[in-house]
């Protein structure tokens, strides 16, 4: 899950599609600080992949929920860049390593 806070306190989040893809509807605009955890929905089914997704990505943990982002990532300061949301339809990797 891909988590956005913008300066005033409003949130967005969206899922992780199993290509890495995600969507946030309707995100707060302006420098939002980005958090990326791992998080079952209940109800959903578990992301589905290649078995050696985990490899392609150091330091992730597999798990039965999926593969699971590196746990630094679900917290404030977490040193991923803050982004900056215009409005529209706008493109942001965010680079994850171990």
């Amino acid at each position: 899950m891909v988590v956005l806070t913008g300066s005033d306190g409003k949130t967005a989040q969206g899922l992780i599609g199993p290509d890495g893809t995600y969507i946030l509807p309707n995100p707060p605009k302006g420098e939002c600080t980005v958090i990326v955890k791992g998080m079952m929905v209940p109800g959903m089914a578990a992301p589905t992949g290649p078995k050696d997704a985990a490899a392609k990505m150091p330091g992730v943990v597999e798990s039965k929920k999926g593969v699971e982002p590196p746990a630094k990532y679900a917290q404030a300061n977490n040193g991923l860049a803050k982004v900056n949301i215009t409005g529209g339809k706008q493109t942001h990797n965010i680079e994850l390593t171990p």
